[in-house]
């Protein structure tokens, strides 16, 4: 996804989880690429648990 005036390279990262059973899309994080790198191990264990409660 592209910030706007950033071009290509600029722009965000979106992570999301598709709940196959239920058809539908969560949208779980969005940030600046600028802002943070790849998630942290301790980020993705807290999404892993988010998405396990939702299930």
């Amino acid at each position: 996804m592209a910030a706007k005036g950033h071009g290509k390279r600029g722009g965000a990262r979106v992570i999301y989880y598709y709940f196959t059973s239920a058809a539908q899309i969560a949208l779980l994080l969005a940030y600046a690429k600028n802002e943070a790198d790849d998630l942290t191990a301790s980020q993705k264990k807290g999404l892993k648990q988010v998405i396990e409660q939702w299930r």
